[in-house]
């Protein structure tokens, strides 16, 4: 792929530590998103609804 498209270099670096808290923070956003997908009260209404 780095053939075709080239290298990407990033144009800010951050230290190893803010990686991984930035990596945490969406791994546990994503998570959230699903529990909160999976019972949420306007769906739960619409549901019944329909």
């Amino acid at each position: 792929m780095a053939d075709n498209l080239g290298r990407f270099e990033s144009p800010i670096s951050l230290p190893a530590p803010v990686n991984y808290a930035i990596v945490g923070a969406g791994l546990l956003a994503g998570y959230e998103r699903a529990l909160m997908f999976r019972s949420h009260w306007l769906l739960d209404a619409m549901d019944r609804l329909g």
